[in-house]
């Protein structure tokens, strides 16, 4: 049933937006009485955070599998852009995003940590890319992957997104290459 909650919360939070999930709506759209809900989650405010841990464990394997078919540095961080743009695609980053905003912060730690986890594999390929400024690198190509996150969001076409994308990447790595001793 907490599965079909989920849904439910989903369901409303993407068609309709955080603001409309009540305990009404959640549980007219899960076909139970409203407060058989509470016999699954203490309150209605945890489902959010239920809808955003369903996301994390694919997008993380997902960026890990795909990173996994190469050892290349620079084809190693395309990947882990294009993937992650898939997966904002995917997942529907942009309403994800407007759904945590109205999360209390203590409900985000698990988000918190999947957001970590993946800046930490950006850096630790950077470092192999360009020692002495991964941190920068990094935070420039943590920067295109927003923009990119943005744009889909806003509807832009995934293709012509991740094309932009990893052409901005080529040319950052191009000249952290050029930098080097």
């Amino acid at each position: 049933m907490i599965t079909t909650l989920v849904d439910a919360a989903e369901e409303i939070m993407f068609t309709q937006g955080p603001q409309a999930l009540t305990a009404t709506a959640v549980a007219k759209r899960a076909g139970i009485a409203r407060n058989s809900i509470y016999r699954y989650v203490n309150s209605i405010d945890e489902l959010p955070a239920h809808v955003l841990a369903r996301h994390l464990p694919p997008w993380i394997e997902a960026v890990e599998n795909a990173l996994a078919t190469s050892s290349d540095p620079r084809e190693r961080i395309r990947k882990y852009v294009e993937t992650n743009l898939q997966r904002a695609d995917h997942a529907g980053h942009a309403q994800l995003m407007a759904m945590a905003r109205h999360m209390p912060p203590h409900t985000l730690q698990q988000v918190d940590g999947a957001h970590q986890l993946l800046a930490a594999t950006l850096l630790e390929e950077c470092e192999k890319l360009d020692p002495q400024g991964a941190q920068l690198t990094a935070a420039f190509i943590r920067a295109i992957l927003e923009t990119g996150m943005n744009a889909i969001g806003r509807g832009a076409d995934i293709n012509e997104v991740i094309t932009r994308s990893t052409q901005a990447c080529d040319a950052i790595m191009e000249q952290c290459q050029q930098n080097q001793p």
